[in-house]
């Protein structure tokens, strides 16, 4: 919420956000697809050939650049479910994204988000090294309500779901759903054991 207000209030036309998944980029070329669909920069990648992921997102975030890093366009880059992207082979993407971080030449900036107390022990150390050690931790504090509220939005179609019809029948299927006995025992029990979204979101995506 606080970096929506913020891109809405003072610096939305010159940042661009890159929003990833650890489950839905599963892998390295997946999320560097993704990178490149997000930053419009498809015509430039065209049939290039890059020896490495690094190299690839280095050209990538060259193209961005206008000349240094204070008229260069600044990236943020938002992974959710970090713990996933945590256990990827060699943490590549991760990396990468705070090697370049770093660099002079760049403006970019990496925001993790998990529930994952333990974190840091799962970067490698190499990674680490790179990273800044800011930690914002938040606690879930809504009740059960709340949590089924959630549940509903998790599952309904926006309202700009180009067919209007089946998503007026779907979100009303999931109201149905939200209102039956076995699936409101099965929600309370774990709203019960574990509060935080990543569970609720690993038990829709079974």
């Amino acid at each position: 919420l606080g970096l929506k207000e913020l891109m809405e209030i003072e610096v939305s036309e010159n940042v661009i956000q890159v929003h990833l998944n650890g489950l839905l980029q599963t892998n390295e070329k997946i999320a560097l697809k993704e990178i490149t669909r997000q930053l419009n920069l498809d015509n430039v990648v065209e049939d290039k050939v890059f020896g490495s992921f690094a190299e690839n997102l280095s050209f990538l975030l060259e193209a961005l650049q206008k000349g240094d890093r204070t008229s260069s366009c600044p990236v943020i880059f938002i992974l959710d479910e970090f713990d996933i992207f945590a256990h990827q082979k060699n943490q590549t993407l991760l990396y990468n994204l705070f090697d370049i971080s770093q660099s002079a030449q760049t403006p970019v900036a990496v925001i993790g988000l998990t529930c994952r107390l333990d974190i840091l022990e799962l970067l490698e150390k190499r990674v680490k090294s790179r990273f800044s050690h800011r930690q914002i931790h938040l606690m879930n504090s809504f009740d059960f309500p709340q949590y089924l509220k959630i549940f509903k939005e998790q599952l309904s179609l926006p309202a700009e779901f180009p067919d209007k019809a089946f998503a007026e029948r779907w979100n009303e299927n999931v109201h149905c759903l939200s209102e039956d006995s076995t699936v409101l025992e099965v929600l309370q029990k774990h709203f019960s054991v574990n509060k935080n979204l990543q569970s609720l979101h690993m038990l829709l995506q079974i």
